[in-house]
């Protein structure tokens, strides 16, 4: 087996528990962190995040880069690199959501989030920013509704999630996504949300890419995840880790070990340690 060099982990459930906010890393964690880091480890964090959240949640330890939007933003040497949506698409996903029972849209942008969808959408979104400290690398909430067009160019959108009342339906909708949008797809990022990835963008595509940056080769990459969002970086990359109760699409990803978070950074450090004496 190659020597590791760069570790690429998810964030909620993974190196954090899930949903509890403003909780920074354990102090076991970290120590296991450094350790690693210690033995020429590059550490990066994958997330549905935005960087920023990262930044502003974590202050026990720094990332040799993030990857947020599940793939569609990188921060790197404080550098931070989006990609952007076409406002075109953006009001033709808003306007395909539009003809779905029970399916909302979130936009995420510089300025704010936009917002489409049905009133009670919004006012539910609008009460659960109310209680954020701050939402990703919003400075507060604009409010936008994308079926102003005037709008959408000045957006700048790098995120846009669907928001599913009834899950029995979202499968439907992640196989009929793509054949209408033919660069895009969807993954499963949270509860009843999907989110809008350009079909060459992912978690696993920008990890490589950072491999790339830091002269890592892909077989010395490890990753470890706990989520849809998380599948192709668990085929990709070996070893790969899963964090949590057993998720049935990383079925598919047969090459993966089940672990908890401690335990992958365990067996990565003492690797690392063996393959260094």
């Amino acid at each position: 087996m190659s020597k590791i060099r760069l570790a690429a982990f998810d964030f909620d459930g993974t190196l954090v528990p899930k949903d509890i906010p403003n909780l920074d890393l354990e102090t076991d964690i970290v120590a296991l962190l450094q350790k690693l880091r210690q033995q020429g480890v590059y550490i990066t964090v994958a997330t549905g995040r935005h960087p920023s959240y990262i930044l502003k949640r974590i202050h026990r330890f720094t990332f040799d880069a993030i990857v947020g939007y599940s793939g569609n933003v990188t921060l790197i040497a404080n550098q931070l690199q989006a990609f952007i949506f076409d406002p075109a698409v953006v009001r033709q996903i808003a306007a395909y959501a539009g003809q779905l029972p029970q399916l909302d849209v979130t936009a995420y942008t510089r300025e704010g989030i936009a917002c489409c969808g049905s009133r009670k959408h919004q006012a539910e979104l609008k009460a659960r920013l109310a209680q954020t400290e701050r939402i990703c690398d919003l400075n507060g909430v604009t409010e936008f509704l994308l079926s102003e067009e005037s709008s959408v160019p000045a957006m700048r959108v790098s995120r846009i999630c669907l928001h599913y009342a009834d899950s029995a339906q979202a499968s439907a909708i992640q196989t009929a996504f793509p054949k209408q949008f033919h660069d895009y797809r969807l993954v499963r990022t949270g509860n009843r949300q999907m989110e809008v990835l350009h079909a060459g963008r992912s978690k696993a595509t920008e990890t490589l890419k950072l491999a790339a940056r830091f002269q890592v080769r892909a077989d010395q990459v490890a990753a470890v995840g706990d989520d849809e969002n998380d599948l192709e970086m668990l085929q990709r990359f070996h070893p790969s880790y899963y964090v949590g109760s057993h998720h049935p699409l990383l079925q598919q990803a047969a090459t993966y070990t089940a672990a908890s978070c401690r335990d992958v950074l365990a067996a990565l450090t003492n690797k690392e340690g063996e393959r260094n004496a």
